[in-house]
């Protein structure tokens, strides 16, 4: 197996003013996988889990080749991208087969991306593994007005401080899950 996806999962967007799931990351991680041939990882902790499984069964629908969770758990300092960077190589940890992977493709969107990478980079370590990008290339408004903040967390992440709250997070709500 040399070459797997990943997908960071998305945060929840309020559609008339209701918090809904979004789809684009992982109709572009399904089209990846699917064109590559590969296995997909979808990583996150939102709603205690239950994003993920909503993102599984799509992928499985699809056909993707194997679909892998990797929940990052319950604890609030996991609860951010390099929480998910961590479950990925976690999980990968896990399966023999994937101590062969020499390629990892990301998917999330284009602000994201780089922070994503870092955050992956670090947690791989010393594994000599190429990080290519897959990025969505919607939400563009969306983006533009949290690039600020995700620079910032590069900035952290490359620094090795522990990623700052700024303000009001953005992104994955507990929806009512205990």
């Amino acid at each position: 197996m040399p070459e797997i996806v990943v997908m960071f999962t998305p945060p929840h967007y309020k559609v008339q003013g209701v918090a809904k799931i979004w789809m684009g990351r992982i109709d572009r991680a399904i089209d990846v996988a699917i064109q590559k041939h590969c296995p997909l990882i979808v990583a996150g902790d939102a709603n205690g889990g239950q994003d993920l499984d909503t993102f599984v069964i799509r992928a499985h629908r699809s056909c993707v080749p194997a679909v892998i969770r990797a929940f990052n758990g319950d604890d609030r300092s996991l609860k951010n991208t390099r929480g998910d960077a961590r479950a990925i190589v976690r999980v990968m940890s896990e399966i023999p087969a994937m101590a062969y992977v020499d390629q990892i493709t990301i998917v999330t969107c284009w602000y994201h991306m780089p922070r994503c990478w870092i955050a992956l980079r670090q947690a791989l370590g010393n594994r000599r593994v190429r990080i290519a990008c897959a990025p969505v290339w919607t939400k563009f408004w969306h983006g533009v007005t949290v690039l600020p903040n995700e620079l910032c967390g590069c900035l952290d992440y490359l620094f090795g401080r522990s990623q700052k709250s700024r303000g009001k997070p953005i992104g994955k709500p507990d929806l009512g899950s205990s």
